[in-house]
């Protein structure tokens, strides 16, 4: 480990000092400490040491033995599943002196074979013909092979809301899986499930990272879903990945509002987070959108990165006034554990901006933007009036919700739980009729309350409600100290709590 992680946390599981204390001497974010914490109460010492992958070295190179095994276990039984077919494999060389491949591996394998992999798909095509017809997808010959994960293929998550029955959530990430392919496991979960009769008019798409090459297939697909006519469909981009020509495209298939992730104006802060776009790009992507017609666009920016001045902010937020944008989502830099900022800091080539600077930074950004019509309703973000991304509303609120698809989460009946984020491992539990879990918890009464309390909090207008129960003794305090104040009978943060948000969650968490 480069940090002793227990030595830092140690003080605080011996009560000697509040984590917010930890968190400012040794410049970890509290939600890193509190990871860290969890770990070492599960696990002990080993929780808190690297983990290192049991599989890393099982991903090897099949060799013609195993091929002519899978052709032949196909010949003896055509309809033989992934699971079988792998359980056999291992049976066949239990004695034999040879490495044995992984799951995923003898999966890559047959799904490159003929005929194994026309029988993956028909299988699975005639289970979505069976379904009613919502989710009925194209019974054109699907091909699935040979795919390269450069191609631009994608996955696709779909998470449902469970009190208004509308999704709120509309995730593409790149994957291993073909996107005929990846549709039709979509549709078996949402069969297998039963969870079709949350599908009435959904309000609420979001896209993030597109990159399906057949774009107007898949919103012909997305459209079976009997799309709300006011749907709010959001297609999150950065500049250097669309031109003017896919930005008519995308206007043409559906798209309504736009979220581009331009980061900062200023070039010498973009090549600090990493960006491979320029002032100059983003701009032009930014006014070529409003030329093919979006009438809607959100823009995403950082401040607080290292050695940046209060100059450099108010040129952004200059610039920022020009454009007009509908939405703006702002965030500062968060020094995460694991990131190439935090080994940049550990190496002592960059440190983190001046805590107070950082605060001025953030009362600037309020002031200003506020001053040229912006709504500030959530601690992060600011829109014009009725133009608040409707799409995380659910999740401020903290609604219950459904997740379905790769690396989905979702949050219902006091379970917390997210799917597999790898396709393969996804595919495998599928395969065998299990549930694609990869984490359950349970939320307990406390830590719905806990998030009640936060998530209500980041929502400006909203507040909390002022009940007596087990957080009330440290919103009292919270709030005779100058944190929060009570309006319209409800608690929210004041501008002091505003800049310090992070050490009232904090607060009321331990």
């Amino acid at each position: 480990m480069k940090k002793n992680k227990y030595k830092i946390i140690e003080p605080f599981l011996n009560k000697e000092k509040k984590l917010k204390d930890l968190s400012s001497e040794h410049d970890i974010p509290y939600s890193t400490l509190k990871r860290w914490i969890k770990l070492y109460k599960e696990f002990g010492i080993k929780g808190l040491s690297k983990k290192i992958r049991s599989d890393k070295d099982s991903f090897r190179k099949a060799d013609d033995e195993t091929i002519k095994f899978v052709l032949k276990e196909h010949k003896k039984n055509p309809n033989i599943n992934i699971t079988t077919l792998y359980n056999n494999y291992l049976t066949f060389f239990k004695n034999k002196n040879i490495n044995k491949l992984s799951y995923n591996t003898i999966y890559r394998i047959a799904i490159n074979l003929d005929p194994f992999s026309q029988k993956i798909i028909n299988e699975n095509l005639n289970n979505i013909k069976k379904s009613n017809n919502i989710y009925r997808i194209s019974t054109e010959k699907l091909y699935i092979k040979n795919l390269d994960v450069n191609d631009g293929v994608a996955t696709i998550i779909i998470i449902y809301d469970v009190y208004d029955n509308s999704i709120i959530n509309y995730k593409l990430f790149i994957g291993e899986a073909g996107e005929d392919h990846y549709l039709v496991f979509i549709r078996e979960t949402i069969i297998k499930n039963k969870l079709k009769n949350y599908l009435v008019k959904p309000k609420y798409i979001f896209i993030d990272d597109f990159k399906m090459k057949n774009k107007e297939r898949f919103f012909k697909i997305l459209k079976e879903l009997n799309i709300g006519e006011d749907a709010e469909i959001t297609l999150e981009v950065n500049p250097q990945t669309v031109d003017r020509k896919k930005l008519e495209q995308l206007k043409k298939i559906g798209i309504n509002r736009l979220s581009i992730g331009i980061q900062s104006f200023n070039d010498e802060k973009l090549k600090v987070l990493g960006r491979i776009h320029n002032k100059e790009v983003a701009l032009n992507t930014y006014n070529d959108a409003r030329e093919v017609g979006f009438e809607n666009i959100s823009i995403d920016l950082i401040f607080a990165t290292p050695d940046q001045t209060i100059e450099e902010l108010k040129k952004d937020l200059d610039i920022v006034e020009r454009l007009s944008p509908e939405h703006i989502s702002i965030y500062s830099l968060i020094w995460e554990e694991g990131t190439k900022f935090m080994d940049l800091l550990d190496k002592g080539e960059l440190d983190p901006l001046d805590n107070d600077l950082e605060a001025k930074m953030y009362e600037l950004i309020i002031e200003r933007l506020k001053k040229i019509g912006y709504l500030h309703y959530e601690i992060s973000n600011f829109s014009k009036k009725k133009y608040e991304g409707r799409h995380n509303s659910k999740y401020w609120k903290n609604k219950k919700y459904i997740g379905v698809g790769l690396g989905a989460s979702g949050y219902y009946e006091g379970i917390r739980y997210k799917n597999e984020i790898e396709f393969l491992d996804y595919y495998k539990k599928i395969d065998s009729n299990e549930k694609p879990l990869m984490e359950v918890e349970v939320v307990s009464d406390k830590d719905n309350l806990e998030n009640y309390y936060i998530l209500g909090l980041r929502l400006l207008n909203k507040g909390i409600e002022i009940e007596d129960n087990i957080y009330m003794k440290k919103i009292k305090d919270l709030h005779e100290r100058g944190y929060l104040k009570i309006e319209d009978d409800r608690y929210k943060l004041t501008s002091k709590g505003l800049m310090f948000s992070n050490d009232v969650f904090v607060e009321i968490m331990e």
